[in-house]
């Protein structure tokens, strides 16, 4: 049952965002382990029900929800190894994170966020979309798109790090 993240779940966060190299880590795994990996796996097992009454073909399995902590740092110049937050989506199963719909909550030691959709650049859903809010009427003001250059507009990133992306969300600072 989750019980909530506890205040150690943040101090890890800012522990190796301070001390970001692979020593730090093998030194403090436990820590991860227990403060960090156990309450969200909590979470996305207690959010699994809800979310396959969403949709019964949704992902619930946490080690298929929760972003890993390594980073890979292959095509970045920032070769830290490791991220000062994580974030967990629900998507399709089978289906690519790219071409799906997520739902997701990001923990940082800044913010608490959670919203709803795409991972990436998805021209063919974002065409639909578009259509449909403009036959319906609808602004797109409240909302904004990331790859300006390919959709004329900004929308929010979601979730958390990810790039051009277009979605919902909200966010709490700590």
């Amino acid at each position: 049952m989750f019980s909530g993240f506890p205040e150690e779940t943040i101090r890890f966060f800012l522990d190796i965002r301070f001390h970001n190299e692979v020593s730090f880590y093998k030194a403090h795994e436990d820590e991860y382990q227990t403060f960090v990996k156990k309450p969200f796996y909590s979470l996305i097992e207690e959010l699994g029900e809800t979310m396959l009454s969403i949709s019964d073909d949704l992902e619930v399995r946490p080690a298929k929800c929760l972003a890993r902590l390594r980073r890979d740092t292959r095509f970045t110049k920032d070769k830290s190894p490791y991220r000062d937050h994580l974030w967990l989506i629900f998507h399709r199963a089978g289906e690519a994170k790219d071409s799906s719909v997520v739902y997701w909550f990001e923990l940082s030691p800044e913010t608490v966020e959670w919203g709803l959709g795409f991972w990436g650049m998805n021209r063919p859903a974002m065409n639909v979309l578009r259509q449909r809010m403009g036959a319906a009427g609808a602004s797109l003001e409240p909302y904004s798109f990331a790859g300006a250059a390919d959709f004329g507009r900004s929308l929010p990133t979601a979730p958390g790090t990810c790039r051009d992306a277009v979605g919902t969300s909200n966010a709490v600072p700590l």
